[in-house]
């Protein structure tokens, strides 16, 4: 223990010699961080804190639960948003199988692929649409040379 005292004391006394030559060093190592202090004190006084409400994100399966439900909720939950209350925990959905999930499919769930697809469908067709109006505006076959 003696030893470490010993140590600690040059050291402390080497850094002390260091700070007494270089006094340009050492003020500038003191007012660096007290200026970067002031600067974000200055910013946060200018942009006060705003009020968040809570927000609270529907559970997700995790794979031990099982790869179907998994998917299922890393899917379905991909664009989902925060709510102002939390979610009912489920603890009686301990066994799994594949025919209890497909009853429970939610009609919202059908109708949003339903809706999606004929996005999806209205798009191709404008697509097509397109490339026959490009086509036909600059068929060059027809051009005599």
């Amino acid at each position: 223990m003696g030893l470490f005292i010993h140590q600690f004391g040059i050291l402390f006394w080497k850094n002390w010699l260091c700070r007494i030559r270089q006094p340009t060093l050492c003020f500038s190592e003191m007012i660096w961080p007290c200026a970067l202090f002031f600067i974000l004190a200055a910013i946060r006084l200018q942009e006060p804190p705003m009020h968040i409400d809570n927000c609270y994100l529907e559970p997700r399966n995790l794979p031990s639960h099982g790869i179907y439900p998994f998917i299922q909720s890393l899917l379905c939950n991909a664009g989902s948003s925060c709510k102002d209350k939390t979610f009912p925990f489920e603890t009686n959905n301990t066994s799994w199988s594949f025919e209890d999930d497909l009853q429970e499919i939610d009609i919202s769930l059908l109708k949003e692929i339903q809706e999606l697809s004929q996005d999806i469908l209205e798009t191709t067709e404008k697509e097509s649409s397109l490339y026959k109006l490009w086509e036909e505006m600059f068929n060059f076959n027809h051009v005599v040379m």
